[in-house]
């Protein structure tokens, strides 16, 4: 592949597949499966439990994906650099699946968890590496906008799949696991993974001894400390925002009195909302792709958005503003999200370590699932005025998140 031509079509939509399967193996088990086996296990103690294990598991994920970035970078095989961790992390998904189905103690529930998170993580910083290593900047828009969509699409499918169609655990498990393998591992064993995963034309960086770069790697490179920034405060705002809202929509708004409904219904239209508008402008913003300067003043625009729509729910009470500002939530979060993928790549310093470099960018979304929350508690202790300070608290990170976005070279 030459530099600056874009990857073949069959490279294209196998990749945009796995992806989507991935997150479709992810979001309703931690959302739902998860939850329920607590529950089944202990219901008196079910918060305890899940607390636990998904607080154990998120440090798994913060760890595992910048290991598995590492090494795959280091690895060298007959079967290439990236594919090993791809079928290895779809291996322990699966054994992941059968320890959760079974778990039958807190622990043993956890001990599913923490490998599941290895399993995806390896799987997920893998395909992340190899979108680095085989798509040059130019034809980043369109895979990245595709990937972008894949979270808020595999959490509808999944949950459509899981919470709706299928009753019994073992058929659950059974369709998401059949899911990942069919979507990702044919792509797996088609695709050609050479040792060396620069594109041609690309010069690595050599990094001296007592260089700044070899000191502080990829943190020594002005746009990817702002990127990692930018998509910490992004994280922030949306764990921020999303964290107290069905309480919000109880007690701050009149939805329950206009119509007779549970908050849980107001919630489910406000996510089908967002989640359509998302859908729409990731397609658009994938038709157009663009290169760098076009994904930082989309990343801009898009956090911009988030950061009015989050103060405009604020504000709002009466249920058809509500939906209005969750109308543009979902705008904003179309736009950012359909570029996050390729300006994270974009910021990657010149050098043959992408694995492990996004496993460090990748931390920018780990450790805010951590802090968001306990700053979410902390606004509701010190203002004690319902839950609309989350909100625009919410709307802050969004704000500073275009503001570090706008400080990104142009070029």
């Amino acid at each position: 592949m030459r530099d600056g031509t874009a990857p073949s079509p069959a490279f294209t939509v196998g990749l945009g597949v796995a992806y989507l399967a991935a997150f479709i193996a992810m979001a309703p088990l931690l959302g739902m499966l998860v939850p329920l086996r607590a529950e089944a296990i202990d219901a008196g103690a079910k918060e305890a439990i899940l607390s636990t294990a998904l607080f154990w598991g998120a440090i798994t994920a913060a760890v595992s994906n910048v290991a598995a970035g590492v090494l795959s970078d280091r690895t060298r095989s007959r079967l290439g650099r990236r594919r090993p961790w791809m079928a290895g992390g779809v291996a322990v998904v699966l054994a992941a699946y059968g320890v959760i189905a079974s778990a039958t103690t807190g622990a043993a529930l956890t001990a599913g968890v923490v490998l599941f998170q290895i399993g995806f993580n390896a799987l997920l910083a893998a395909l992340l590496a190899l979108f680095a290593d085989r798509v040059p900047p130019i034809a980043r828009g369109r895979l990245s906008a595709v990937m972008g969509v894949s979270y808020p699409l595999g959490n509808m499918v999944g949950a459509a799949l899981v919470g709706g169609w299928l009753t019994q655990d073992g058929a659950r498990f059974g369709a998401l696991g059949a899911i990942l393998a069919v979507g990702v591992l044919p792509f797996v064993f088609r695709i050609r993974d050479h040792a060396d995963g620069a594109r041609d034309g690309e010069k690595p960086l050599k990094a001296t001894p007592d260089s700044v770069a070899a000191r502080f790697g990829p943190f020594a490179h002005r746009d990817f400390v702002l990127v990692w920034l930018g998509r910490s405060a992004m994280t922030t705002g949306f764990v921020v925002g999303s964290v107290y809202l069905l309480y919000f929509i109880t007690t701050d708004t009149n939805f329950q009195a206009r119509y007779a409904a549970p908050p849980e219904a107001g919630l489910a239209l406000l996510t089908g909302v967002s989640f359509g508008v998302v859908l729409g402008v990731s397609l658009v913003l994938g038709l157009a792709g663009g290169r760098l300067r076009h994904r930082r003043g989309a990343a801009v625009t898009g956090a911009a958005v988030l950061a009015l729509s989050g103060g405009l729910l604020a504000m709002a009470s009466d249920w058809p503003w509500v939906v209005a500002a969750f109308a543009i939530h979902g705008l904003g979060t179309g736009i950012y999200y359909a570029v996050e993928t390729g300006l994270m790549v974009d910021a990657l310093p010149p050098r043959d370590r992408k694995g492990g470099d996004l496993g460090l960018i990748n931390l920018a979304a780990a450790l805010p699932q951590a802090w968001a929350p306990l700053m979410a508690l902390a606004a509701l202790d010190v203002f004690q005025a319902g839950y609309r300070p989350v909100l625009w608290l919410s709307a802050v990170a969004f704000a500073l998140g275009a503001l570090l976005f706008a400080a990104l070279k142009r070029n």
